[in-house]
């Protein structure tokens, strides 16, 4: 077909010039080289190749004569005659351009060309090469998809992520690590770990990490307190392992408490020729090799391949074998592969090859053979292209995919993904463990297989009004049925999953047993139930004996007091006529009438602090010493020569006035009471405030001193540890002290040492509380 385009005069020119044979080579190389080669001449096409053909799905009958731009996109015409024009009239070189070819069936195909200038048939013509690179396109979008899926799933984390270098410096944080600090984004990035970190914990922090580094075991998790930037504190849970380049090499660590790589795309320029099938051959951006089938020596080799495996020259590159540019543990394989492949069965199937380069790099080719025959001999034409590029590409998009995988796995909630059917297409090991099934049996399960009969139609509601919506589902709760047939509670959130256009084609959720939770909240609730029906059942039986004391208190005074006065005026009667005997029986009676009176009175006294009870207001605990020093305490003071000394005035409460004064009446009068027969009574009267905005009130005294074994008896109604003979009293004193203190929200306690003197105290709080009985 190209003899057939080319004068004979310009053959017979050609045959004096190229080497025997290579003319055979050029026809097979436009066959077979793997590029759509064309030339355009007046715009239109005069000659097409085998692969521009099948690349366009146009004959080449269809092709010839037709006009070139025909086959471009209508929105690429415009830029693909403006680059072809710059390069054509450029002295440095041609330069690679992309644009949109239309196949004959309508189909688009992303290509990358060249152009040279040639002189044909007498007038100027345009040689051109393209190839497909619509798959490379292809791999671009997923990558850039791959990462802004991960990206997503990290901002979505409750969970904060981050990653620091080495130095402790953040290279990365999610939302939620944002959230937690109070930083934007913009902020954190830079900033040391140090300044978010409470300086007492600094050191633990740079331990944990440091023995991440040293021992490459991460850590599950550790406590550390955070600066906010508010100037608020809070606790904070971390997790930390390493964090590795492409190499293995340690450059920081990545924290869960929870990059996008950018790839360099290298292209090759093409070179151009003024001969036409040697310009085609050295222009081309595809390496190509003859290679003899016997020998496996490389006949010739144009300047892509010279590049590719880092010869200086084409002649250079010509004198060694092509097993030379293979792996030395991949040379029987590389070997069998050519000798079947492309010597006998002629199968011009493409393949992924490790290859490596004069000076030893490692390098990756995709490769694609022709079995031709050249001077009579048959030998092999191989076109191959570098996709080092692309398979660090994919490389990082494995390590990526990898990368936010095992973050997946380290979180500590369930995380899945499902399609738009509901079936699982993704789950972590905590999901695993949460429904007891392994990742094979759960990939491709439908939620209805592990969802309660009766709850089937609320669980599709919430992922039916995500789909509607397209807004996520914060929480909602059902019963999964597990493996082993029992049964849990899960708390779910789920939100869209999108594609690179954005259509929503599946979902992403957490999920979180919460049956333990839901257990305890149920137990409390029934617990309170209980506590509320006993209160109810106590306060009816505290208002009883309530009415009760007071009824039996007051029908009991007046038959006493009767009895106390009649036996008076009985006794004055008949003083002077009764014996010894019955003066004192006289005597006990009236006596007995007047301790039980004043039984019955303590008795009122102390339900009266229920039932009596006056508003809270604040109390000076001072001014209360001082009344009772002139009034209720003055008798006993003066009688028993006692003083009272305040060492630092005593704090305000809001309190019961009327119920500090009998408090504190209670107290002190014991202290005058209970003195020591060669000693003065002294009281002293401390207070302080203590934890929980309590204060604590001492009241010390230096008299007779209570023995430790009747310290916890003290204040139970009508408990006496001293004869009527002795100490008056009724025994309710220390009870009332314990009653009022409680009712206030406090505590009241002794400590003392039989005749080392006794040292009461009770707390309070400072404000506003009351205590209903």
């Amino acid at each position: 077909m190209v003899s057939k385009s080319i004068p004979a005069e310009r053959r017979h020119k050609r045959s004096q010039t190229l080497p025997v044979g290579w003319e055979e080579v050029s026809q097979a190389l436009l066959r077979n080289a793997g590029l759509g080669i064309y030339i355009v001449q007046e715009g239109n096409f005069l000659y097409v190749n085998p692969v521009f053909q099948q690349l366009t799905g146009y004959t080449e009958e269809e092709l010839l004569g037709k006009y070139s731009l025909d086959l471009v996109h209508p929105e690429d015409g415009e830029m693909v005659k403006k680059k072809a024009v710059e390069n054509l009239k450029s002295a440095s070189g041609s330069v690679p351009y992309e644009y949109r070819l239309v196949k004959k069936n309508g189909e688009i195909l992303r290509v990358l060309e060249e152009v040279t200038s040639i002189n044909y048939g007498g007038k100027r013509a345009t040689v051109g090469s393209f190839m497909d690179i619509t798959a490379r396109k292809e791999l671009e979008e997923a990558i850039k998809y791959s990462e802004k899926r991960y990206r997503t799933i990290l901002n979505e984390m409750q969970d904060g992520y981050f990653e620091v270098d080495l130095g402790g410096y953040v290279i990365f944080a999610n939302n939620a690590v944002c959230r937690d600090l109070g930083y934007s984004m913009e902020e954190l990035i830079g900033m040391s770990y140090k300044n978010f970190t409470t300086e007492d914990d600094i050191e633990s922090v740079f331990r944990a990490f440091n023995e991440v580094y040293r021992t490459g075991v991460s850590n599950k998790g550790f406590y550390s307190k955070s600066h906010r930037k508010d100037g608020g504190q809070g606790f904070y849970e971390t997790s930390v392992s390493l964090l590795r380049n492409n190499k293995g090499e340690i450059v920081g660590f990545r924290c869960v408490g929870r990059d996008i790589t950018e790839r360099k795309q290298a292209e090759e320029k093409l070179r151009q020729s003024k001969e036409r099938y040697r310009a085609l051959f050295d222009s081309s951006v595809t390496g190509t090799l003859v290679v003899d089938a016997e020998t496996m020596k490389v006949m010739v080799g144009n300047q892509a391949a010279v590049k590719i495996f880092g010869f200086s020259s084409a002649e250079e590159g010509a004198k060694v074998n092509l097993l030379d540019f293979v792996l030395p543990e991949e040379k029987e394989r590389v070997f069998k592969l050519i000798k079947k492949q492309l010597f006998e069965q002629d199968s011009r199937q493409a393949f992924d090859l490790p290859a490596v380069t004069k000076d030893g790099q490692k390098i990756w080719i995709n490769a694609t053979g022709a079995r031709i025959m050249r001077e009579g001999k048959l030998a092999g034409l191989i076109s191959f292209t570098d996709i080092t590029e692309r398979k660090k590409v994919e490389e990082a998009l494995t390590q990526s995919e990898e990368k936010y995988r095992t973050i997946l796995d380290e979180i500590g909630d369930a995380y899945f993904e499902v399609d738009v059917k509901g079936n699982f297409t993704f789950v972590n090991d905590q999901m695993t463990q949460h429904l007891q099934y392994s990742k094979e049996e759960l990939l491709g399960m439908n939620y209805r297989t592990f969802t309660v009969p009766e709850e089937i139609k609320n669980v599709y509601e919430a992922y039916n009004r995500v789909y509607r919506t397209g807004e996520p589902s914060l929480s909602f709760s059902h019963k999964v049925i597990r493996k082993d047939g029992t049964r849990r509670i899960s708390n779910v959130s789920i939100s869209p999953l999108r594609n690179v256009t954005g259509e929503l084609y599946g979902f992403r959720g957490i999920s979180r047993d919460i049956t333990a939770q839901k257990r305890l909240e149920e137990e409390r609730e029934a617990l309170l139930q209980d506590i509320k029906r006993i209160n109810r059942k106590l306060e009816e039986a505290n208002k009883e004996l309530q009415d009760f004391v007071y009824i039996a208190s007051h029908d009991l005074r007046e038959p006493l007091r009767k009895i106390s006065s009649f036996g008076t005026l009985l006794q004055d009667s008949l003083k002077g006529k009764l014996n010894e005997d019955q003066q004192e029986n006289f005597e006990f009676m009236i006596d007995g009438a007047r301790r039980m009176q004043d039984m019955i009175d303590a008795l009122l006294t102390y339900s009266r602090l229920t039932t009596k009870a006056k508003p809270l207001e604040w109390v000076d605990l001072n001014k209360v010493i001082e009344d009772l020093k002139k009034l209720e305490l003055a008798t006993m003071l003066d009688e028993t020569r006692g003083t009272i000394h305040v060492p630092e005035p005593l704090p305000s409460v809001q309190a019961d006035p009327s119920q500090m004064h009998q408090l504190f009446q209670n107290l002190i009068g014991n202290g005058l009471k209970f003195h020591k027969d060669e000693m003065l009574p002294e009281i002293i009267i401390r207070g302080y405030g203590v934890e929980n905005n309590m204060i604590r009130i001492e009241v010390e005294d230096n008299g007779i001193g209570i023995d430790e074994k009747y310290h916890s008896q003290l204040f139970t109604m009508f408990k006496r540890l001293h004869s009527r003979e002795q100490y008056e009293g009724t025994g309710i004193g220390l009870a009332s002290c314990k009653k009022i203190v409680e009712r206030h929200g406090g505590d009241i306690g002794i400590k003392s040492t039989l005749g080392k003197g006794s040292i009461f105290w009770f707390t309070l709080p400072r404000e506003n509380y009351i205590k209903k009985d």
